[in-house]
């Protein structure tokens, strides 16, 4: 019970509100803090890191054998450290998410600053203790996709705020993040395979050049008050629109040209890029596109949309194919 009581000589005192330690209390506490943290860290946004994590684990069983079970426990400690560099950019992004109108627990004030420092904290220290204990390539992988979160989201580099450190922070974290999945399995032996670069370079500049711009459209607002020099807050909503249209259809068209020369088994995750990008390409133009910022994060849905489509297409394709050649022997 909280409020103001007076007191014999009719002074108000005000009572804090009383806190419960019980077990069960704290508990319940605990797990809507672990909600909102998740929440605020863009579950969306997790899904997908952790599916190119295992895009490239599933490119290095068609490199040859390896260790699974480390596979998995890479995988985790990757998590951990996305969950800790969104969080981070949850806690430096709350004044532009406020003008943009973000529904996330730190911009409505449901998720306190000081919590979600913690909480952030609590995962980067956990993914670094995890990626010592498993060795080989997490040791410095792990630290650096840290410090590149933090370049992007705190001083004194802020590279969200220039006009080409959403795209490069973006390509680098693709990267990072498909090679992590590759030795993880691997080990770190072989070198990368063909399948891994063509794959991972054309879905690193899908994000760079297709991600970046479509998020950007419905962000303008909140860019332009927080003092983020991003294409679209520098040029124009029309112009990068126009860009988009055009860039996300060039890179598909081109990973699918190399899928066809170079890596057959990728044609059909670059058939899926090509249909996603002819599909993002009409949205970015479309007048649906335009007015509040619901319709105006349709580019970016169809953005992500497509990124599922094209790992899942890889996973399964792949997966059903390495199915199929166990069971022939």
């Amino acid at each position: 019970m909280s409020g103001i009581r007076p007191n014999a000589h009719g002074v108000g005192i005000v009572h804090a509100p009383m806190i419960s330690f019980a077990p069960g209390a704290m508990a319940a506490r605990a797990a809507s803090i672990a909600q909102m943290c998740l929440a605020e860290a863009r579950p969306s946004v997790q899904v997908m890191f952790s599916l190119r994590f295992l895009a490239g684990a599933v490119l290095a069983v068609v490199a040859g054998p390896g260790h699974p079970a480390q596979a998995v426990r890479a995988g985790i400690i990757w998590w951990l450290v996305i969950v800790s560099i969104y969080l981070f950019n949850g806690i430096c992004d709350v004044r532009e998410d406020r003008v943009n109108g973000s529904r996330r627990p730190i911009a409505r004030g449901r998720l306190s600053l000081p919590v979600a420092k913690w909480a952030t904290g609590c995962c980067a220290a956990a993914g670094l203790c995890g990626a010592v204990a498993a060795g080989g390539s997490a040791r410095w992988l792990c630290p650096a996709m840290l410090l590149l979160g933090y370049l992007y989201s705190g001083q004194p580099g802020c590279l969200k705020r220039r006009p080409m450190g959403s795209p490069m922070c973006g390509l680098l974290a693709g990267m990072a993040t498909y090679y992590a999945g590759y030795s993880a399995y691997t080990g770190g032996e072989p070198a990368p395979s063909t399948g891994l670069i063509v794959f991972a370079a054309a879905m690193s500049l899908w994000i760079a050049v297709a991600g970046s711009m479509s998020k950007d459209l419905s962000d303008i607002a909140g860019d332009a008050a927080a003092g983020r020099r991003t294409l679209a807050a520098v040029r124009g909503d029309q112009p990068v629109r126009i860009a988009l249209a055009a860039a996300a259809p060039a890179v598909a068209m081109t990973f699918l040209a190399v899928a066809c020369t170079v890596t057959p088994q990728l044609v059909p995750p670059a058939a899926t890029a090509g249909i996603g990008a002819a599909v993002l390409s009409a949205a970015s133009m479309s007048d649906r596109s335009r007015g509040c910022r619901q319709r105006r994060r349709l580019p970016y849905r169809a953005f992500m949309v497509t990124q599922y489509g094209v790992h899942l297409c890889l996973i399964v394709s792949i997966a059903g194919r390495y199915a199929g050649h166990v069971m022939s022997h």
